[in-house]
């Protein structure tokens, strides 16, 4: 029983050695990175779109109403 258990062992390790080498290597290439940033900017952006459009309500909401004087009469 022992033994198997030490071949699942390595071999899992092996598999996250592999993995994590494969970032490395886009990390060291650049590719990641780029990657990473593209989506970090797609967020600020979509995080962006959303402020407007809550600041746009606030100000709305918050806006003083104008009425007519002759029609409070």
């Amino acid at each position: 029983m022992g033994m198997g258990n030490s071949f699942e062992t390595i071999t899992v390790l092996q598999y996250r050695l592999k993995a994590a080498q494969e970032e490395l290597a886009a990390f060291q290439s650049g590719e990641k990175y780029i990657r990473m940033e593209k989506q970090h900017l797609t967020q600020v952006r979509a995080l962006e779109r959303r402020i407007a459009k809550l600041e746009a309500a606030v100000a709305k909401r918050t806006q003083p109403c104008h009425y007519d004087s002759e029609s409070m009469v």
